[in-house]
Parts: C-alpha cells; sequence; structure tokens
C-alpha cells in the first residue's frame, strides 16, 4: 500500500514537472517565431475557454479524443498495438451516414439517429475485428494491419464523397442528411448535446467492463501474462480478436456522433487526426478510461485553443499541436508516462 502511494506520489510529482517543462520549452519556440508567450498562451486560454460557445466547442472535441483514446487504451491493457482508431472512425462514420441517407422517408429522426449510431459502433468495431483475425489467425503484426485498414478506410471514404454521392451535396462532402435526424442540443447557444452524453457514458462503461467484468479481467491478463491468461482458461486468440474489435467500436461511435449530431454529413478530412492523437492521450492518462477524460479535455483545449493563435498572434494554428508534442515528449523523458508492455507485440 506504501509503495503504491509512493509510485503515485512520483507519478503526480513527473507530471506537475513535465508540465513546467512543456510550458517552458514551448514558451521558447513562441519566442522564436518572434511572439510574446505569454500572450499566446492567454490566446489559447481564451480560444478554448472565452466564451461559452468556445467552451463547447472544446467539450465538442473532447468527444473524439476519449472514444479514440479508448480504442487504443483497451488493446494496449491487452498488449496490443492498435493505431487503427482513424479508420476506425472513418469506418463508423460511413456506416451511420448511409444508414442515415438510406432509410425510408417515413421512419422517425430518432429511430434513424439511433439506428446510425449503432451501425456506426458495429462497423467501427467490424474494422478493428479484421486486424483481431489477421492477428489470432495469421500472428500478423497488428501494427501495420491497421495502419493499412486506416488509408482502406479513409480511401473508401474519399471513394464514396467523390464517386458515389458525386453531386448529390456539397462538394468534397456526402450529401446532408435529413434535417429531423440529430443529436439533441444540451446547451443553448454552443453545439454541447447528446453526443457528449453518450461519450460519458461510454468511458464509464469501459472503466467498468476493464475492473468488474471477466471479460475485463481477461483482457488484463493477456496483456501481463498470456501463459496465466491460458491457465485461467482464456482463449487468446478470441481476446485478441474482442480487444480489438471493442476499441474499433469505440472509434466508430466516434464517427458515427460526428456524422450524426454535430456535421450532418461526411466531410473530406472530418478529422484533423483524432486516431492518431488518441493514442497519445491513452498513454498519458496511462490507459485507465477514468482519466481518460480529463486528458482529452487539455487536449482539446490546446487544440480549439489553436485556432485562435492566427487571430490573436498571428502565427498558425500549427502551434498548438507543437505544445501538445512538446507536453508528451517531456512527460516521456520525465518517466511520467510509459508505453505499454509490448511483449504480446508479434506474438499470435
Amino acid at each position: 500500500m506504501a509503495r503504491s502511494v509512493t509510485t503515485n506520489r512520483r507519478q503526480s510529482l513527473g507530471v506537475l514537472l513535465a508540465t513546467l517543462a512543456s510550458a517552458a520549452l514551448t514558451g521558447l519556440v513562441f519566442v522564436a517565431l518572434g511572439v510574446n508567450p505569454i500572450a499566446a498562451f492567454a490566446a489559447m486560454l481564451e480560444g478554448a475557454f472565452g466564451s461559452d460557445f468556445r467552451l463547447g466547442q472544446t467539450l465538442v472535441v473532447t468527444t473524439p479524443l476519449a472514444l479514440t483514446a479508448l480504442a487504443a487504451a483497451i488493446p494496449f491493457r491487452a498488449g496490443l498495438w492498435n493505431v487503427g482508431g482513424e479508420g476506425q472512425m472513418y469506418a463508423g462514420a460511413i456506416a451511420a451516414v448511409s444508414v442515415a441517407l438510406g432509410m425510408p422517408s417515413g421512419v422517425s429522426g430518432p429511430v434513424v439517429a439511433t439506428s446510425a449510431l449503432v451501425i456506426g459502433v458495429v462497423a467501427g468495431a467490424g474494422w478493428g475485428a479484421i486486424a483481431g483475425l489477421f492477428k489470432a489467425g495469421f500472428g500478423a503484426n497488428e501494427v501495420i494491419v491497421t495502419l493499412m485498414l486506416s488509408f482502406v478506410a479513409i480511401g473508401i471514404a474519399q471513394l464514396l464523397i467523390n464517386g458515389v454521392w458525386t453531386g448529390a451535396g456539397i462538394s468534397g462532402t456526402s450529401p446532408t442528411i435529413p434535417t429531423d435526424v440529430g443529436l439533441m442540443n444540451l446547451w443553448p447557444g454552443t453545439p454541447v448535446g447528446l453526443g457528449e452524453v453518450l461519450g460519458v457514458v461510454a468511458i464509464t462503461s469501459a472503466a467498468i467492463m476493464m475492473a468488474r467484468t471477466r471479460l475485463g479481467f481477461g483482457l488484463r491478463t493477456i496483456g501481463m501474462s498470456p501463459d496465466a491468461s491460458r491457465l485461467a482458461g482464456f482463449s487468446i486468440g478470441r481476446l485478441q480478436v474482442y480487444a480489438l474489435a471493442i476499441g474499433g467500436g469505440f472509434a466508430g461511435l466516434a464517427g458515427a456522433i460526428n456524422v450524426v449530431g454535430i456535421n450532418g454529413l461526411l466531410a473530406r478530412d472530418f478529422s484533423p487526426g483524432y486516431g492518431f492523437m488518441g493514442i497519445a492521450v491513452a498513454l498519458i492518462a496511462g490507459l485507465r478510461p477514468l482519466l481518460i477524460l480529463p486528458v482529452a479535455f487539455l487536449y482539446a483545449a490546446l487544440l480549439v485553443g489553436g485556432y485562435n493563435l492566427p487571430v490573436e498572434v498571428g502565427i498558425s494554428t500549427s502551434a498548438s499541436l507543437v505544445v501538445q508534442a512538446v507536453l508528451v515528449l517531456s512527460l516521456l523523458a520525465l518517466g511520467a508516462i510509459r508505453a505499454p508492455s509490448l511483449g504480446a507485440l508479434g506474438r499470435s
């Protein structure tokens, strides 16, 4: 018990020192760009929290970051690298918008929206399960498979937008889904809606599953000791498929929420890389579902706050990505976060 408390204190101290170090290093970057660091940080804070609408935007961006972080964290706990959250998110978005556009006109909006979300989750889970089947059945490296599947999903989205749906909507997008299909707005004057509630429910469900169910125990066990998992009666291959499918389902939900609850269509490059940012969020959170939400909120604040930099201090929004990268590198350098044990990597 005392050792655990000491470890937690050291980790908390490492996070604090890494945050201060990243602020100092990022300040030097701003100085090199000819910008007052205090003004730059103030602009980012204003951009993320300066009004109800901006805070709402930060909360909305938190949702896909948290869900794609779950897509990475759950397989990581099972000793698997899922770097395909981006593709699984695209798979969910494609499936959701296809359902929303293909439903008969007489079906009510809430039924269509619910169906689109469910099918989006199923599509994301299916996309992740493909990688799991390659891993369990052929011993394929899941890093390569999940990454390549991301390119396939993005390519399919581009083909649909530029081919099947050409002329039916705005250039570079799918047709707009019917106006009565959507997710309830919960904070007037902001984009915050039911999708954000679904994100919190998903995170809570993931935490309960990993901590309180036999499936969660099995996933954690194969990440720590596959031999112990076999002795406990688990099938390694089956759990590998489950891990990647469950992770893919969370990413698919992120894509479905975007097209149903936010954009109302599938847009080209609708994700600025949420699936890849989610990996960093998962690692900073120590792969713990309940910590993913605050870390995702921090990341979202950096991302949304960066949109205010060109207006206030005249530099690119890309500077916010520099802040994110420096923060992660500082955390790694000071040992505040560590990559999961990947002894299972490459193991069938």
